[in-house]
């Protein structure tokens, strides 16, 4: 597992990138291209990376919720990547971009026309204080969701306390810790 941690706003993994598999643009206005996942610059693999037909049928996914938006990120061919913003104060975190990931996860298992790699972003918003809660990239091949898919993705997939096929499906995926300049971007 890869991890990652950003003082000047530039999501890097600190181990190694792996520059094989699907990857997406970082979503950080006013910079060149920066890639999640590959440490390369220019990504070779990613050179023509642009946005999916793939992630905005994805993004059809995501449930209706006050609160919660998400944005299509530009990817590398056969990848849907997506970022999910949980903004919502009065609830407890992660209560609403639990479910968007299971639908998230269903959806991309259930749909092989999505891609060879999924790419989610998460961001809860914390308001009043300096955000504790980073934004933070996963990267899964359509293997591994599926046999999530089959082992059995729960309504909403938790925070804490997780079943054993979600614990082992959250410790599968490729992640980043990613850091935005002044905070997460607004999604659409």
């Amino acid at each position: 597992m890869a991890a990652c941690t950003d003082t000047a706003a530039v999501p890097r993994t600190v181990a190694s990138g792996s520059c094989s598999g699907g990857d997406a643009i970082a979503p950080i206005e006013g910079k060149e291209k920066q890639y999640i996942f590959c440490s390369v610059t220019p990504n070779p693999e990613a050179a023509n990376a642009g946005l999916q037909p793939s992630t905005a049928q994805l993004g059809t996914s995501v449930p209706k919720l006050d609160g919660l938006s998400w944005t299509a990120l530009k990817s590398t061919k056969d990848t849907s990547a997506i970022l999910l913003i949980e903004d919502r104060q009065d609830l407890p975190w992660g209560s609403l971009i639990g479910p968007a990931e299971a639908q998230v996860f269903k959806a991309f298992a259930n749909d092989k026309s999505l891609g060879d790699w999924l790419i989610v972003i998460t961001d809860v918003v914390v308001n009043g204080l300096v955000d504790p809660v980073p934004a933070t990239a996963r990267r899964w091949a359509r293997q591994q969701v599926e046999s999530y898919a089959k082992c059995g993705i729960p309504e909403a997939v938790p925070i804490t306390g997780a079943d054993s096929c979600t614990s082992a499906f959250l410790r599968a995926a490729t992640t980043v810790v990613v850091a935005f300049p002044g905070g997460a971007p607004r999604g659409q």
